[in-house]
């Protein structure tokens, strides 16, 4: 089973979002840490959280489903807090 790790580090002020998606690999006899593989960065200028949240889950999500994901919830709380209420449903 691919797993995908998601960072997340949206800038308002800045108008900027940063996403970077990870593969975690399975553990295999040899190597029992394996180092996670990045797989894609996104560098996203003059958007809104809205349509952040649409590109996930209408392309990103489809294509590599996230298993864990990790805000910089220190800048900007309302996307990490959109994430969270619209991802619960």
């Amino acid at each position: 089973m691919r797993r995908f790790i998601y960072g997340e580090d949206p800038a308002s002020q800045n108008d900027f979002h940063g996403i970077t998606i990870h593969e975690l690999l399975e553990m295999t006899m040899d190597d029992e840490t394996p180092t996670p593989l990045l797989q894609y960065i996104y560098a996203i200028r003059n958007t809104s959280f809205d349509k952040i949240l649409q590109f996930h889950t209408d392309v990103s999500f489809k294509k590599l489903p996230p298993f864990y994901m990790v805000f910089d919830y220190t800048n900007e709380r309302t996307f990490t807090d959109m994430m969270i209420r619209d991802l619960r449903r």
